[in-house]
């Protein structure tokens, strides 16, 4: 949330993997992207906010780690 919260107050573009939970306790990845929208001028006048849900890419990439550290003995 720190990354999120100083990307707003720089006026940046901030993209973070969060981990959420569904009503019953089931937990889930999402992409969260939030960007400023400027005015003519560079003014900011608005946010945009935008999520997915990235639960088997993140699946993917962690089964792909545990692979990795089993096949160089990590």
């Amino acid at each position: 949330m720190d990354e999120i919260r100083k990307g707003i107050e720089a006026g940046s573009d901030v993209s973070v993997c969060l981990k959420n939970y569904k009503a019953g306790g089931t937990p889930f990845w999402n992409r969260f992207f939030v960007a400023a929208l400027r005015d003519a001028s560079g003014e900011i006048i608005r946010y945009v906010g935008v999520q997915s849900e990235v639960s088997k890419e993140v699946r993917a990439k962690a089964a792909a780690a545990r692979g990795q550290k089993r096949a160089f003995g990590n």
